[in-house]
């Protein structure tokens, strides 16, 4: 009983600074992904750029594969989300994951950290938020490789732009 009395006050502060602290880098980042712009880098972990499509889900999801294909890179899998929780009988909005690269680009970055594989090969997901609006996120290439302290290269550089055109094929109008 004494041990109670004398967390009961912790507690109480600790609830207080908890929520007195507003939301987290995480929530803040989805309002304002929500908000508006068009393409923004999304805070916190893990690091990636969102670009809003101006066409429907599945329209932007086969842009996004024939924006891929037209480079030449390889297709690994395509994960759909929502068919996996429609499996379980649970919800969720249209989901699709695309992973695809090329060893090419890819391997000089491994041999620089093998760690890398845990962002390579690449991803794209399409996704549609709550208000209907239809997303393509993309890891932030740049942003990884500084994370893993790899020097700044053409071939960062490179993949990095292609992503960026890969967006843009896959969402304009």
């Amino acid at each position: 009983m004494n041990l109670l009395r004398n967390i009961t006050p912790l507690l109480a502060v600790s609830a207080i600074v908890f929520f007195a602290a507003g939301p987290s880098t995480s929530a803040r980042a989805c309002e304002a992904h929500s908000a508006g712009a068009n393409q923004a880098p999304t805070m916190g972990s893990p690091r990636l750029v969102s670009t809003r499509s101006a066409k429907d889900f599945g329209a932007t999801l086969n842009a996004l594969k024939a924006a891929i294909d037209t480079r030449g890179l390889k297709t690994f899998a395509i994960v759909d989300h929502a068919a996996g929780a429609a499996s379980i009988n649970m919800e969720l909005r249209p989901t699709t994951l695309i992973i695809f690269g090329n060893p090419r680009g890819g391997t000089p970055i491994l041999q620089l950290d093998q760690r890398m594989g845990i962002v390579l090969p690449l991803k794209a997901v399409v996704y549609q938020d709550s208000a209907g609006d239809v997303h393509v996120a993309t890891t932030d290439i740049e942003a990884e490789a500084a994370a893993f302290d790899l020097p700044e290269g053409p071939g960062i550089a490179r993949i990095s732009g292609a992503l960026t055109a890969i967006r843009a094929d896959a969402t304009k109008p």
